[in-house]
């Protein structure tokens, strides 16, 4: 079989296609589990109460992920995804303590959040 400059062309540009479509494929599924995993912790962070209450009322660190899971509405790997990013995953306890001691600091990154979220629905309007 002899081949010619173009049919090696040919060939060399499916090739090329289908390694750039996998790519772009693979970025895509994994910008979409990240984005699956922060829409989980949005909705925590919006009633970042709502969920100390749930962490200080859980006797068991077993059982925090499934109270989130049903307190918010939200899945296992958001869930997971939340309370390890807190950094509660070692001590439920050491986590209420340290947003006691410093409510100021979680309400001014929350009011930064909302305020940037507010900032960004008022400029696609």
């Amino acid at each position: 079989m002899c081949w010619g400059v173009r049919e090696i062309f040919e060939e060399w540009t499916a090739w090329r296609c289908e390694c750039v479509r996998r790519r772009v494929y693979f970025q895509l599924q994994k910008k979409k589990d990240k984005l699956h995993l922060l829409k989980g912790l949005g909705k925590i962070l919006l009633d970042i109460d709502k969920a100390i209450a749930i962490i200080r009322e859980t006797e068991l660190d077993a059982e925090v992920i499934p109270n989130l899971m049903i307190g918010f509405g939200i899945d296992q790997v958001q869930a997971e995804y939340t309370w390890q990013k807190s950094g509660c995953a070692t001590s439920t306890r050491n986590f209420c303590l340290t947003v006691c001691r410093r409510p100021r600091v979680w309400n001014g990154k929350l009011r930064s959040w909302k305020s940037c979220s507010a900032r960004r629905k008022r400029s696609r309007q």
